[in-house]
Formats: C-alpha cells, sequence, structure tokens
C-alpha cells in the first residue's frame, strides 16, 4: 500500500497476513505509519512455506507516537517477523508493551531471536510471552 488515506481516529489496527516466509511485511509500513493516534497493532502472521529464509531488511524511521502495543500472533522468529518486530520497536516512542504468541510447533531458534527482540525493547516496555 503506498499512499494509505489518513487514518486518524484509528486506536487499533488489526492486520491478518498470510505471506510466504521469504516475503517481507515492510510494505504494510505506510498504512501504519497513516494511523497517527493507533495505540494497539496486532499482526496474526500465517506462513505457509518452508522456504529458505532471506536476509532482514532495515526500513527508514517513521515515529510511532501513541503505539502502546504490538501483538505478534503466529511468531516464527524469522526475517518475515523480525524485521516487522524490529521497525516497530526502533519507531515506537511511547511503547509498553509486546505480546508474542507463537505459531505452533515453536520453531528452532526462536528462543534466540526472543533474546534480540528484547534487547531492543524501550526502556519501560515489557516482553509478555504466550
Amino acid at each position: 500500500m503506498i499512499n494509505p488515506p489518513a487514518l486518524t481516529n484509528l486506536k487499533h489496527l488489526e492486520l491478518c497476513v498470510v505471506a510466504s516466509r521469504n516475503k517481507t511485511l515492510l510494505g504494510w509500513t505506510s498504512l501504519i505509519v497513516a494511523a497517527p493516534v493507533m495505540q494497539k497493532l496486532t499482526l496474526k502472521l500465517l506462513v505457509y512455506d518452508i522456504k529458505r529464509a532471506r536476509p532482514i531488511v532495515k526500513h527508514s524511521a517513521c515515529p510511532l507516537k501513541c503505539l502502546k502495543t504490538l501483538e505478534l500472533v503466529g511468531f516464527i522468529g524469522q526475517p518475515i517477523d523480525l524485521e516487522f518486530a524490529t521497525f516497530v520497536l526502533e519507531n515506537a516512542i511511547a511503547l509498553e508493551e509486546v505480546i508474542i504468541d507463537f505459531a505452533p510447533p515453536h520453531h528452532k531458534g526462536v528462543q534466540e531471536h526472543l533474546v534480540e527482540l528484547k534487547t531492543k525493547l524501550p526502556r519501560g516496555a515489557r516482553l509478555i510471552v504466550k
């Protein structure tokens, strides 16, 4: 989504995405940035393939001034969700919590990636793992 309309009253955005593991979710950032007062962002991710994962991509900074909660449902600890989470963590100024709900079965190395995400949490934010 290149130029979404301004979502000036949106408080909670829930993205339900079916994607290939070697794709990116960073294309959704323009929609996220279009919601300046959003307080909760939920990503429900269903990954449908087992192709080799690709490297993580960095995205330019865009302050998310009001976001307090990031919820990742279907977290697999691969570039598709790690780069999305990293984008949010690096840009969410008021973030209070990150909720991780794993995709069954847990993928190898997920715990290691959780430790990495925890180091990127803004000061005062907490990590909740379900």
